[in-house]
């Protein structure tokens, strides 16, 4: 059996289709980028956001019904579980699309990280860190309670709301950040130096400074995603003061440029305070460790089945575009659906020749209907010529000869 789950985070949708092959092998992953965070009254999700996610929701469930997934669940952690209006937002995406929304809190969004990366137990003292918009986890991977895990209410948005002034971090709003996160970790007993030798970065975040990373030391795709940290340093001070970063950022990750700031920054002052030696990226978290936890009976969770839904993509594919990440509201346009009666479906080559029989009809109406214009223009322009008085010469006049 194929299932699908699907995560609303601050700065996007993503998903996963997997098997329940007793891996849950991951088939199939998806990801678009839209900024709930831009269509917020206060702390309350907009009728215009909530008509987007629907959208998008909706978009997503017809993708993963053409990938065969028979059961479909969609969960938001810390991009709407503390909205005031979360639960108007539940019963519209449901009215909308049939799909319920399950709202995790900050210590089962751990343990799904945790779960999702049990493999990397086998490096050396490792530590698991998820840089999320509005949260972020740390978890030391040797334990296994949820207790012992660290969650934190505020992530790459927030930081970047309240220190940063522009697109980048100035010198001064570094050292702000690096404060507040000192500050924020000790208070609630994160371990310092020597604890931990390995790091494990989850999520989009981490997956979009990777990307950068990559490009910046040439790294080869097929290798393992792992980042050195003395070149993590130099591509650091690249970005917050290289000319050319916004090529950087905008090349290798577009839709995080005004948290990748915050975001190399976060992990800089996380990597010095754990003194790691080793730095891996991991392409699972929470979408995958709730499926787990799910199928093995360890959380419950709302679904609906998808099965004998259209495997193709419906309306819903039309009427979404996605966001780019931008401060600009109306980045995103929903299709308006068209009235009237439906087009017949026709073959590909018919419809390419109705369409272009079309045009041509609608070029030469158009043309019949300029031509007597242009001809009652050249007539009065010839009529205005000819009644034109005729101008006087000046000087002695010629000569009849």
């Amino acid at each position: 059996m194929k299932y699908s789950v699907i995560d609303v985070s601050s700065s996007s949708i993503s998903m996963v289709v997997a098997a329940n092959d007793g891996a849950n092998e991951v088939l199939f992953k998806e990801r678009a980028a839209i900024s709930l965070t831009h269509y917020f009254e206060g702390n309350t999700l907009s009728q215009r956001g909530m008509e987007k996610l629907a959208a998008l929701l909706d978009h997503m469930k017809a993708i993963a019904a053409a990938e065969g997934a028979e059961r479909c669940y969609v969960i938001s952690t810390a991009a709407l579980r503390h909205v005031a209006n979360s639960a108007q937002i539940a019963a519209y995406v449901r009215e909308k699309t049939g799909l319920a929304v399950n709202f995790i809190d900050e210590p089962t969004e751990a343990y799904c990280d945790y779960i999702a990366n049990l493999s990397y137990k086998r490096c050396e003292r490792p530590v698991l860190s998820d840089l999320g918009g509005k949260s972020i986890e740390i978890c030391d991977l040797a334990k296994s309670e949820k207790a012992e895990m660290f969650g934190f209410e505020f992530g790459l948005v927030d930081l970047s709301r309240k220190f940063v002034g522009n697109i980048y971090p100035t010198e001064s709003e570094v050292k702000a950040i690096r404060k507040y996160l000192e500050k924020k970790f000790d208070g609630a007993g994160v371990p310092g130096a020597g604890t931990y030798a390995t790091a494990v970065l989850v999520g989009a975040a981490a997956m979009a400074v990777y990307d950068i990373y990559a490009d910046f030391v040439k790294a080869d795709p097929a290798e393992e995603k792992v980042i050195e940290y003395r070149k993590f340093k130099k591509l650091v001070k690249r970005l917050l003061e290289g000319a050319d970063r916004s090529r950087l950022i905008l090349k290798n990750a577009p839709e995080k440029v005004y948290v990748i700031g915050a975001a190399v920054v976060a992990l800089k002052t996380i990597f010095k305070r754990f003194g790691v030696e080793r730095i891996v990226v991991s392409e699972s978290g929470v979408k995958e460790g709730y499926l787990r936890l799910v199928l093995e009976g360890r959380e419950t969770g709302e679904y609906v089945e998808i099965v004998g839904e259209s495997h193709g993509i419906p309306e819903a594919a039309e009427r979404f575009v996605a966001d780019r990440d931008l401060p600009e509201d109306d980045v995103v346009q929903t299709v308006p659906k068209k009235r009237g009666r439906p087009k017949k479906v026709v073959a590909d080559a018919t419809r390419q020749s109705s369409a272009s029989k079309a045009a041509a009809k609608k070029t030469a109406v158009k043309r019949a209907a300029q031509k007597p214009a242009a001809e009652t223009r050249e007539i009065t322009q010839e009529k205005e010529r000819n009644e034109a008085p005729v101008p006087k010469r000046r000087g002695r006049p010629r000569k009849n000869v």
